[in-house]
């Protein structure tokens, strides 16, 4: 969680950098950060569940909130909100997503590049989300990794 974590949190940096650079720039740098910096830390409580099993597990938000408040207790307003608060459909939570599917994609890559043939779904379904939050985000930055990481899958 936590390598991951810090790879998305750099990856939304560079991406808030671009888009505040290019077209937004009251962007809220600090919301980017928290909200890549926090996107998983549910998991060190809960483990991994992975994207498509958390679909059929129905609404878990009352058990994460029982966890974070027993877990967290006293942790200041802004964690805890970011651990429990759900899309806001603002940019800069899009460009956490973003960010988030941009690292799996690249690990992706990673894990076929020493030997792991079965990751190719997993970075077509990554790709095409990050394609989805980069039409929000409107990153020159992220439009140019997908570009590599397409190239990538295509000649897996």
């Amino acid at each position: 969680v936590a390598e991951h974590s810090y790879h998305v949190t750099v990856l939304a940096l560079f991406i808030a950098e671009d888009v505040a650079a290019d077209w937004l720039p009251e962007l809220k740098f600090e919301k980017v950060l928290r909200r890549a910096l926090l996107h998983d830390a549910e998991e060190a409580l809960m483990s991994d569940i992975p994207h498509d099993v958390k679909k059929y597990l129905g609404d878990t938000s009352d058990a994460l909130r029982g966890m974070v408040e027993k877990e967290f207790k006293g942790a200041p307003h802004w964690f805890t909100s970011a651990l429990l608060e759900p899309c806001d459909h603002s940019v800069e939570h899009h460009i956490a997503k973003l960010a988030d599917h941009l690292e799996l994609a690249m690990y992706c890559i990673d894990e076929h590049n020493v030997g792991n043939r079965n990751l190719r779904a997993m970075l077509r379904k990554s790709l095409d989300l990050a394609i989805l939050h980069n039409n929000v985000a409107l990153s020159t930055v992220a439009a140019t990794m997908i570009e590599e990481c397409e190239l990538c899958l295509l000649n897996l």
